[in-house]
This record gives C-alpha cells, structure tokens and sequence, in this order.
C-alpha cells in the first residue's frame, strides 16, 4: 500500500489548479478520501477509520500527535502541514492498509481509481501486467 500512497500524492502534486494549493499533496489526497469515503461509509465510519490509522501513526512518528480528528473526518491540529508532509504519507499508507482490511484491495483500487481516473494500479500484488483482469 505504500506504494499505492506514493502514486496518489505524486498524481495530486501534479494536478493543476487544486483549491488547496497551499496544503501538501498528501493531505488533500486524504480530504479527497474523506469525502468520497463518507458517502460510502458515512463521516463516522470514515472518522473512526482515519483516527485509527492516526493512532497507529503516532506511535511510529511521534510528530503526528499534533494533529487530531475532528468530529467531520478531517485532520486538524497542526500549525504547519508542511511539517507534517512526510509523516502524512506514512498516514495515508495506514489508512488504504485498514480500508483494505475492511472491504478488500480491490474495492480499494476501484475507490482510488474513481476518485483519480488517472491512477492505475498496475504493478502491485494484485495487478500483475501479466494480468488482464479489468476491475471495474
């Protein structure tokens, strides 16, 4: 999942024009998830996930104790994001991992993909290129 995560923030760094220029890539993939994310599972689900995976984060990077969940799923607490950019990633992997836990890889993938049409997945344990099972 870690290099899923990469993938995502690469892709969003490279987006042009994004409202949230000013808050690094990974956090706004992770606002993106959120929204898609609760209309899936609700802002509850969506915030006992993304606290769990902070918690399990915290323990590793000590830094992210800064930030904290707030009642609509979104991350808050933190001065200066950018601190926090590297540590984010490292959220952001924990995160797909529970998601993944929860509803499969592949149901992750097609959740990934709706939300950036431009990522593929290819590559990873579950889609070999010698593979040319389509998962949508």
């Amino acid at each position: 999942m870690e290099g899923l995560a990469q993938q995502l923030i690469s892709l969003e760094a490279s987006t042009p024009g994004v409202p949230l220029g000013d808050v690094p890539p990974v956090f706004r993939v992770i606002e993106r998830l959120r929204h898609s994310l609760s209309v899936l599972v609700g802002v509850a689900g969506f915030r006992a996930l993304l606290a769990r995976a902070l918690a399990l984060v915290k323990v590793q990077v000590p830094s992210m104790c800064a930030l904290h969940v707030t009642p609509d799923g979104s991350l808050e607490g933190a001065r200066d994001l950018a601190v926090h950019a590297e540590a984010g990633a490292v959220l952001l992997t924990k995160l797909l991992e529970l998601l993944a836990a929860f509803i499969g890889e592949r149901m992750v993938m097609r959740i990934l993909q709706d939300l950036k049409p431009e990522f593929t997945p290819l590559g990873t344990a579950l889609f070999r290129e010698s593979e040319h099972e389509s998962i949508r």
